[in-house]
């Protein structure tokens, strides 16, 4: 059994706007209307408890679910205690005040549910030599979430390759000249880059770029990305936060975004603060190179 208390007096919100909240939180999540059940219980003339049945759909953890549920409740002043029911493993989720039970939540899992899946991309990009707390921290999340070495030269982009060349994701390289421009002619970069990947990924912001190379050169794996969203920490937290949010409405109208975000310890932290947030409403982040497969 677990619990988790609010760890500061708050105020308390009404039993309408608990319930608003559940609905609201669960929509965060893309649910299907019909995997919500609910269901009334009366306790006497005055009062009636709630019970909500929820049908957690592959590729969604009750888990998660919860926690974040949680987490929104114990927000508004309200007492959770959750438990694990056997033999299917449900969560039991109990909402109460001043130890009295208003509302109970059970989430299974459905096997026949489904819900909407937004499939995107996220890379990130570095100028300089990720460092391998970095790496970790990306890797962490089990997600293909792939990383794009910036420069303005092959030996640049080489040296920093020897330093990820295990990291299990997409790596990618991004040419561009000192003045961060990209630069003209990618071609001869992609036949030094061979020596450290047989077929360079090359990223550009140009839809044009792979119609210009000649036949003779070495076969490139284009990333183009000309609609791509670009985020970093220049323009501070707020800016960052609407870029991740035309991230995930893009997403969600199905235009399969790819969202290049800038490499430091701001955006990282920011990245790791809001991931999850990304993830609730379905999105499913892919490899780039793949984005003509089916999520």
């Amino acid at each position: 059994m677990f619990s988790y208390d609010p760890s500061a007096k708050t105020q308390r919100s009404s039993l309408s706007d608990l319930d608003s909240l559940i609905y609201d939180e669960l929509q965060t999540f893309n649910l299907p209307a019909d995997q919500i059940t609910e269901r009334r219980l009366e306790v006497d003339s005055l009062f009636y408890r709630k019970t909500f049945e929820i049908g957690a759909p592959p590729g969604l953890s009750k888990t998660f679910l919860h926690a974040e549920l949680a987490g929104r409740v114990a927000e508004a002043g309200w007492e959770t205690r959750g438990r694990v029911e056997f033999p299917d493993r449900d969560i039991r989720m109990e909402i109460a005040s001043d130890n009295t039970l208003v509302r109970t939540i059970r989430i299974r899992q459905d096997s026949t549910a489904r819900r909407t899946l937004n499939p995107a991309s996220l890379l990130v990009s570095f100028d300089a030599t990720p460092q391998q707390t970095q790496l970790n921290l990306l890797e962490s999340y089990g997600e293909p979430i792939g990383i794009l070495l910036r420069g303005s030269s092959p030996q640049q982009l080489k040296a920093q390759f020897e330093n990820v060349d295990d990291y299990p994701y997409l790596t990618g390289f991004w040419p561009v000249e000192q003045a961060d421009d990209e630069i003209d002619n990618p071609f001869a970069f992609a036949s030094e880059l061979r020596s450290v990947q047989s077929t360079p990924v090359l990223f550009s912001l140009s839809s044009g770029v792979e119609t210009l190379q000649p036949q003779e050169t070495t076969p490139i794996n284009w990333i183009i990305a000309e609609q791509a969203v670009i985020a970093g920490s220049e323009h501070g937290r707020e800016a960052f936060n609407r870029d991740l949010r035309e991230f995930s409405n893009r997403a969600a109208r199905g235009e399969r975004p790819i969202l290049v975000i800038s490499a430091d310890d701001q955006t990282l932290q920011w990245l790791d603060d809001a991931i999850y947030d990304l993830k609730k409403g379905g999105l499913v982040l892919t490899n780039p190179l793949m984005q003509n497969d089916d999520p």
